[in-house]
């Protein structure tokens, strides 16, 4: 069936609409639909007009990156944009070196991620975080070349947008991109975990009446705060995140490329088999997920105390090098090391140990620390040195051969 040009008014249900073009926060256009009113309407065309305005029964949104049909079966209006795409044979080297180079070892993955957001767009995604403390480092382009395949369907927003209710600027897209991120409050993080494996939202602008629509939303987080832009805990397998470095490969003109490479890259995913089987709701299973700069987010979300905790715990068996284990409790740890820190309660330290080592006290007769001075009677800790020392060959990775490129091109 072939897609049915969007009307610039509407009628939904009993309520006049008007679509308008608005910039996202990248400055790139997004239609938006705004509640109007009759009189407006016929104010501007006359009351004769208002037999051509398309009238639907209620909206909804269903992603189709096939067919792209608008009215679906009830007379509702399809929110989702229709995607003009025509796929044919050819070569895409410039495609395949920015996937490698945002994806890297995870490369196949990173396939699967775009494979499935394209054929699949009705399949929960985890959240892919790129990250780099350094400019220029491809996450602007990779965000541009995603634009180019999913058009409307994909919005750039802010941080305050996540927190604020009003949505209808991005509740009925695709992919939504929060650039320059660092998600400090807690409700908005907890908003889009929680958006990041929900069915439905409610549609929520300005001036209008919310209401339900099925949601399909995939958020990338863009980032130059490498290992603070979240608080991530050891139980969240919603991210995935991806550490950027500088291309060593260089372009001027790579989204010209890109542009040109579209057809035969969408050629090729659609004929192409998945490296990975359903894992979980998301797809992919944690494991698969779970990279070095998740690990640094997970640390650095760690409380101060933890944090100490590791380094003078770690500090302790090299110290003492032929220590596979020590014992000790609260009390103990006080006294040995912050007998003069008002903050490290002994409460609050049997609380880090518990909920942030995830280690439980037994009752039992012991030499705190293993200092053979006294023993004690008490629910002492167990500490392992496996779990804070790493004994191993530290493994050594050649650097690829980067592709030559002209001088006078520029990262990108």
């Amino acid at each position: 069936m072939k897609a049915e040009p969007r009307p610039e008014y509407l009628r939904i249900g009993a309520d006049y609409y008007k679509r308008i073009i608005n910039q996202d926060a990248s400055g790139n256009p997004y239609d938006e639909i705004r509640l109007w009113t009759r009189q407006a309407f016929i104010d501007d065309f006359g009351k004769d007009e208002l037999k051509q305005i398309k009238r639907y029964d209620a909206f909804t949104n269903i992603p189709d990156n096939g067919s792209g049909d608008v009215v679906v079966e009830g007379h509702l209006y399809n929110l989702y944009s229709p995607i003009e795409q025509f796929p044919a044979p050819g070569e895409w080297p410039w495609t395949e070196i920015l996937l490698r180079h945002v994806f890297q070892d995870q490369y196949e993955l990173g396939l699967d991620y775009i494979q499935l957001l394209f054929t699949k767009p009705l399949q929960i995604l985890p959240i892919l975080c790129l990250v780099s403390r350094e400019n220029i480092t491809g996450k602007t382009t990779f965000l541009n070349w995603l634009r180019m395949i999913f058009k409307a369907n994909m919005i750039v927003v802010g941080d305050s947008d996540v927190h604020s209710r009003f949505n209808s600027h991005y509740a009925h897209k695709l992919i939504i991109a929060v650039d320059e991120s660092r998600i400090d409050k807690e409700s908005s993080l907890e908003k889009l975990k929680a958006l990041a494996t929900q069915r439905t939202i409610n549609y929520e602008g300005k001036f209008m009446n919310a209401y339900t629509i099925p949601f399909f939303g995939k958020f990338i987080l863009c980032s130059n705060y490498e290992d603070n832009f979240i608080n991530a805990k050891d139980e969240d397998i919603r991210y995935w995140i991806r550490k950027l470095t500088k291309p060593v490969n260089h372009n001027i003109n790579i989204e010209d490329d890109l542009n040109r490479e579209l057809s035969a890259f969408l050629y090729d995913l659609q004929s192409r088999e998945l490296s990975t089987l359903k894992q979980s709701r998301m797809w992919f299973s944690p494991d698969q997920l779970e990279t070095d700069a998740l690990a640094a987010v997970r640390y650095q979300s760690k409380s101060w105390l933890y944090k100490e905790l590791d380094e003078l715990i770690s500090s302790y068996f090299m110290q003492h090098e032929n220590l596979k284990q020590f014992k000790a409790d609260p009390t103990d740890i006080k006294l040995k090391w912050f007998n003069n820190n008002q903050r490290a309660e002994i409460s609050y330290i049997r609380k880090v140990i518990k909920l942030e080592y995830k280690l439980e006290p037994e009752l039992c007769r012991y030499f705190p620390f293993e200092e053979l001075v006294e023993s004690k009677t008490g629910r002492a800790f167990t500490f392992l040195r496996s779990g804070f020392i790493t004994e191993q060959e530290p493994e050594i990775i050649s650097e690829p051969e980067p592709i030559k490129q002209s001088q006078d091109d520029l990262p990108f």
